[in-house]
C-alpha cells in the first residue's frame, strides 16, 4: 500500500504547536502540511540521431583530406541531438561540434589507430566504455582491419525524469572475404553478448553505426538481442528496443513542430552517406 508521506514540523512550528495546544478551549492545532505529488519531468518529443562513417583516415592512406573535410562536418553536426561517428580516427580535434556532450574516440597507440568511434549529444552522457572486437581480420590487405581497434562503445544518454537510453556505436569488420564474414560473425556474437549482459530487457536501446553488412546478415543478430531495425542506408544502419519505461518510435514525420534536419551540409564528405532518424519519446 503506497501511502501518501506528511512533511515534519520544523523546530519552530513544533513549539507553537505546543503553546497553542496550551491555551485551552478554542485552541488552534497545528497540522502538519501534505506533500502534493510530484509531476514527472517533461521529456522532449522526439531526438534526431545521426550516425556517420566520416572517412577519418590519415589523409596519405585514405580517399579524403580530414584537414578539410572534418571542419565541413563539425559544421553540420548541430541540428542533431546525437550523434555517432565511426572512423574519426586522424582529425578528431578538426570537429567543432556544439554539443555540450561530446566523447571523443578511444586513441590508438604505436602503428595502430585507435577506434574512431565518437558520439555527441545535446543530452547528458554517461562515461563510455570503449570496448575491441576479440577477433579481427586483415593485416596486409583485407582492408587492413587489425590496424585499428575496431569495436563498439556503449553508454547511456540522460533524457531527464530518470529516463535514459542505452547507445551503443559500433564498426565493424569491412570487406567481403570468407574471413571478413568470419570476422564479423564473431564480432556480432560479442556486441549480442554484450547488450544481454551490460542492459536489461526493459532498458530502452539503439545500436547504430557502420555494420559492414547488409540487413539479411544482420535478422539473427537483431532478433537474439531483442532489436528492431529502423533501416539506413546499405550498410550503415539503426537498431533500437523500447523500454518498459520509454518508448521509442521510429517515424520522421512525427513531432512535427520539431523542424527536421538538413543532410545536405554532409554530402559528399565521406564514401559513406550520413543517415539520420528520428525517435519519437514518450513516456510509458
Amino acid at each position: 500500500m503506497v501511502s501518501r508521506r506528511t512533511r515534519p514540523l520544523t523546530p519552530g512550528a513544533a513549539i507553537a504547536a505546543l503553546l497553542l495546544t496550551a491555551c485551552g478551549p478554542g485552541r488552534v492545532t497545528l497540522q502538519p502540511a501534505q506533500l502534493e505529488p510530484q509531476a514527472e519531468a517533461p521529456i522532449p518529443g522526439s531526438i534526431d540521431l545521426l550516425t556517420y562513417n566520416v572517412a577519418g583516415l590519415p589523409r596519405w592512406v585514405g580517399k579524403f583530406d580530414g584537414r578539410e573535410t572534418h571542419p565541413k562536418i563539425g559544421a553540420g553536426l548541430g541540428p542533431f541531438e546525437l550523434v555517432l561517428l565511426q572512423e574519426d580516427f586522424w582529425y578528431h580535434q578538426r570537429l567543432s561540434a556544439p554539443h555540450p556532450w561530446q566523447g571523443p574516440p578511444r586513441s590508438g597507440g604505436f602503428l595502430r589507430l585507435g577506434d574512431g568511434l565518437a558520439r555527441m549529444s545535446a543530452y547528458p552522457l554517461s562515461s563510455v566504455e570503449h570496448v575491441p572486437w576479440k577477433t579481427a581480420h586483415g593485416l596486409f590487405g583485407a582492408y587492413h582491419d587489425r590496424w585499428a581497434w575496431k569495436g563498439f562503445a556503449a553508454g547511456t544518454l540522460d533524457l531527464g525524469g530518470s529516463l535514459q537510453i542505452w547507445v551503443y556505436n559500433v564498426h565493424f569488420d569491412a570487406g567481403g572475404s570468407k574471413g571478413d564474414r568470419k570476422a564479423r560473425e564473431v564480432q556480432r556474437d560479442q556486441l549480442r553478448q554484450d547488450i544481454l549482459t551490460r542492459t536489461a530487457l526493459d532498458d530502452a536501446v539503439i545500436v547504430a553505426g557502420d555494420f559492414n553488412c547488409g540487413s539479411s546478415a544482420l535478422k539473427d543478430f537483431a532478433a537474439a538481442a531483442h532489436l528492431k531495425d529502423a533501416g539506413g542506408g546499405g550498410i550503415d544502419r539503426v537498431f533500437y528496443r523500447s523500454g518498459s519505461h520509454l518508448e521509442l518510435t521510429p517515424d520522421q514525420t512525427i513531432d512535427p513542430a520539431h523542424e527536421p534536419p538538413s543532410l545536405d551540409a554532409l554530402r559528399g564528405l565521406s564514401d559513406h552517406a550520413p543517415v539520420w532518424r528520428r525517435f519519437g519519446l514518450r513516456r510509458r
